[in-house]
């Protein structure tokens, strides 16, 4: 009862040896192999063409037209410029001379300051009040020819004037004589100075 095998498909068809494709090879490569094989090396001579007489002609007047060659100027050297060396700060030194100001000299102070300008000197008003010196306060209002306001402002930061600070610190007898000058002012005072720069900042 036992069931035999048919033979399949691929069983039938043989297979056939494959063929190997023979190279294509040109006479003269099939000669150098054979003498390769062999050991005899062909060498072919080469021929030098003769020149005609024209020919020589001109290769002897290029030899005797040869241009001659350009100068080459040399570029003289620029020394290089010696960069100072730079130090350190641990060889700085500590300086004990210069003065140490716990208050501000210009407005809490009672230092003589120099003449710079009337706007410079219009400020020391705020300096009057400051430190509470009617006399110097007075004697600003009477100087018209140095000074041109003494209700200017202490800074572009700050915009506070004597009156503020005259206030704030409650001084009755500075807000008087300022309130003084503000109803009957100094006649023919001189003006502010004109100032060239259009914009200003604090930086």
């Amino acid at each position: 009862n036992k069931k035999r095998k048919r033979p399949s498909n691929k069983e039938k068809v043989r297979k056939q040896p494959v063929k190997k494709r023979a190279r294509k090879t040109s006479k003269n490569t099939a000669g150098q192999r054979r003498s390769r094989a062999s050991g005899v090396t062909s060498t072919s001579r080469w021929v030098k063409p003769k020149q005609t007489k024209s020919a020589r002609k001109k290769a002897d007047n290029n030899d005797e037209t040869v241009k001659p060659k350009k100068k080459t100027t040399k570029i003289p050297k620029v020394p290089k410029t010696q960069m100072f060396k730079v130090h350190s700060n641990r060889s700085l030194k500590e300086n004990t001379i210069v003065t140490n100001y716990q208050e501000e000299p210009f407005f809490e102070d009672n230092l003589p300051v120099p003449f710079i300008s009337s706007f410079v000197q219009s400020k020391l008003a705020i300096r009057a009040v400051l430190i509470n010196d009617s006399k110097l306060l007075k004697s600003l209002i009477n100087d018209v020819d140095h000074v041109c306001s003494i209700h200017v402002n202490r800074s572009l930061y700050n915009d506070l004037s004597a009156m503020h600070y005259a206030i704030k610190n409650n001084n009755v007898n500075m807000v008087k004589i300022l309130l003084d000058d503000i109803k009957t002012p100094k006649k023919k005072r001189c003006p502010f100075p004109t100032v060239s720069v259009i914009r200003q900042s604090t930086g």
